[in-house]
Order: C-alpha cells, then structure tokens, then sequence
C-alpha cells in the first residue's frame, strides 16, 4: 500500500497500525522517509516531470505526510539515500529534474511542518571516512550554508563481517559529522555474514557488532554537552536498538522498514532502552534488523503510497 497512492490521495493505514503500537507499549517512533529515490509509484514514475510541478509535489508530499505524524515521531529521515557509492549526486528523478535543490526543498518542508522533530539525513556506506562520507558533510554543509534546518545524519551501517569498519574508523567519521554540530544516529544495523558460517565470519560479526558499540556509547558533541542521564549499553557481542548520539540521547534504528519516498512512508517503532541480540547464523542475503510484523507475519511498516 503506497502513502499517496494517486496524486494528493493519502493513506496511512498500515502506518497507523505501527503508531498503535508504539503508542500502547510506549515505544519511540523513528520516522522513515520523506524522499527516497526507490520503489517509486505508478503514477510518479509515469510523470514527465518539469521543475516547478516536481518541486509542488515534493513539498505537498512532505508537507502531508510530516503534517499527518506531527507529534508523534521524534526524529525523520528526511532524504534517504541521495548520494552514488563514490559521494556524487544519484541521478535519481529528484536531482535529474531539481538538482541538489531537492534536498533543500524537502527539509524546508519538513521543518515547517513539524518544527519539533529531529530532521536526519540518512544513507548507507558512511560508516568509516571515504568519498562518500564527504558527500554526506557536503550535505550537511549545503543546508546549514541556507539556513536550513538539519539535525543530525543516519548512518544505516549494513555491514559485513568480512569486511567491516574498525573501531577507529567508526570513531573518525562520526566526530567528522558531529564537527558540523549535527546528531549522529545509527539507524538500521545489521551484520552480514557470506556463505558457509565459519568460525571465522562468525568472529568478524561479533567484532563489527563491537565497533559499533564502542563508537557509539563515546556520546561526544563539539557544540552541545553530554546527557548526564545514565545510558547502558548491551554486552559488546550484542546489537542493541539504543545507540548515542553526539549529544548523549539515546537513538532507535527503523524497524526494518524502508520508505517508497515520495510515495511511501512510514513511521518506525523501536525501543530507546531495548536490546535485541542478532542471529547468530545468517546469509549475506538476511539481515539482522528488528522488524514490527503484523497478524499474518506482514511487515506492519511496509506501507506503501
């Protein structure tokens, strides 16, 4: 099911069942996404779009669907996902039509329509410095040099176990991103493992499970002090749905869900105290993230626009 099914229709149907959720057992509800380049709808993707009717419809969607959760997500990820694997621009629709102006508009409209929540920028492949981090800091410095609103940057971390960011690395980059005086959450960990378990890839799982934690539980921010409030985090072989930020608070990843933006979003839930341990056999085809279902097993955040 998309959220906007046809232009300027909206659903949250299957959204609603996860807000249920959250709400009666007193989960945090992570937000994701307002702009993603995937899975688009039938009818955006049968659009010839010009530039003035991409940026209405951007900013109706935003506007609508951050307006429809206001209140109740403490944080979104707002544009998911917007750089290629070597830090340039994707040539999504967005950018083909709007250029990097996309990334402004979307947060612009997020901002105005929920001034409380956290606004994220999210993506895959940033946990360690490399061309791509930097794409990531150009963003983050791109919005901040308009006087747009960002809070903080998502780093998805889907690992592998055979070749994973150090500690140190893990470290670097997200001192590099709170430099810029933004949040640092990490939103969707898993850790994949390739094919035969071996006592080896095994090792290397815990150990990137460990890095993460190490580098997450160091809470620093260059801008903002550290929570005072007490905050644990679980035995360092363990994944955990709580990680730090640069300003101490505590982060919950997506509930293994991912938003058809413009055309599909859908609030996570997770817990800001709950751990989960990870499977301890897996396939480089499965990952370890945390998953709200429905009755009949659905995934309850896969709402569709």
């Amino acid at each position: 099911m998309f959220t906007e099914p046809q232009k300027g229709v909206f659903d949250y149907t299957e959204g609603e069942v996860v807000a249920k959720l959250a709400a009666e057992t007193g989960k945090s509800l992570r937000c994701h996404a307002l702009v993603w380049h995937s899975q688009l709808s039938p009818w955006f993707t049968a659009t010839n779009w010009t530039a003035d009717a991409l940026r209405e419809a951007l900013i109706s969607h935003v506007t609508n669907v951050a307006t429809h959760w206001k209140g109740r997500c403490y944080a979104w990820d707002v544009v998911n996902e917007a750089l290629d694997e070597d830090g340039s621009y994707r040539k999504s629709v967005f950018y083909n039509v709007l250029g990097p102006e996309f990334i402004k508009i979307a947060f612009k409209a997020a901002a105005a329509a929920d001034p409380t929540t956290k606004l994220y920028y999210n993506d895959y492949g940033i946990e360690r410095p490399n061309n791509k981090s930097e794409g990531v800091k150009r963003i983050v410095k791109l919005l901040q040099d308009d006087g747009i609103r960002i809070d903080g940057v998502g780093l998805q971390a889907h690992l592998h176990a055979e070749t994973h960011p150090t500690a140190a690395e893990h470290i670097a980059v997200m001192k590099s991103y709170a430099a810029l005086g933004v949040d640092v959450a990490v939103t969707e960990l898993d850790v994949r493992i390739l094919l035969p378990i071996t006592a080896a890839n095994l090792a290397g799982q815990t150990e990137s499970y460990q890095n993460v934690s190490s580098a997450a539980k160091r809470g620093w921010s260059p801008k903002r002090p550290a929570d005072p409030r007490p905050r644990s985090l679980p035995p360092a072989s363990r994944s955990s749905s709580a990680w730090a930020s640069p300003s101490g608070t505590s982060m919950t990843p997506s509930a293994g869900c991912r938003s058809l933006s413009p055309v599909r979003t859908t609030p996570c839930c997770g817990s800001p105290t709950s751990p989960s341990t990870p499977p301890t056999t897996a396939s480089s085809r499965r990952s370890r993230r945390w998953r709200a279902r429905m009755p009949g097993g659905r995934r309850s955040c896969e709402s569709r626009r």
